[in-house]
């Protein structure tokens, strides 16, 4: 058998479209290659974007609830520290009413019992003398002594009488009528 007879100039044709799809295969997988590294860059820097945004937006928010955590603190503190203010005022004023009603309570005790005194001396006294002069008529008939013995009893009650009524030693209030 014969060979066939090729010419060398189809085989070099052959040869160089053969190195030139060569050439454009590895100029694509670079370019592929060069593709994809371009997007993992971009994917890390938009994960590196998103990240460093949750983190500030997260900074921000802890920022802000630390913000408002100290404000409610302070407002309850303020709170605190006046509620505390009105209780104490409060106590102040109850035991300032409580020291007039006991005072006033005193007064009237002293009153009252300065007024009992008054009633006990007035019933042991007779100081219009009527007792005496019913007691006399009844025994003597109403002689002059028994006169003079009235008008002496009379004016020692009448005495008395306005000690006890003009009565004031800083504490006690004059009774007088």
């Amino acid at each position: 058998m014969m060979n066939k007879r090729s010419s060398s100039r189809i085989t070099k044709k052959e040869q160089e479209r053969k190195i030139e799809e060569e050439q454009r295969r590895r100029e694509e997988e670079l370019e592929e290659e060069m593709r994809q590294k371009r997007e993992e860059e971009e994917a890390r820097k938009r994960l590196k974007e998103n990240y460093n945004r949750r983190s500030k937006m997260a900074r921000d928010t802890r920022h802000k609830e630390m913000m408002e955590k100290q404000l409610l603190e302070e407002e309850s503190k303020q709170s605190r520290e006046s509620r505390e203010q009105r209780l104490l005022e409060r106590e102040l004023k109850r035991l300032s009413n409580q020291a007039e009603i006991m005072e006033v309570e005193e007064k009237k005790t002293r009153l009252d019992t300065e007024r009992l005194r008054r009633e006990a001396v007035e019933r042991d006294h007779d100081y219009l003398g009527s007792r005496a002069v019913r007691q006399d008529a009844s025994t003597n008939g109403g002689g002059a002594a028994a006169s003079r013995r009235r008008g002496t009893q009379r004016a020692a009650a009448k005495r008395e009488w306005h000690r006890l009524a003009d009565f004031d030693d800083g504490n006690h209030r004059s009774i007088r009528f």
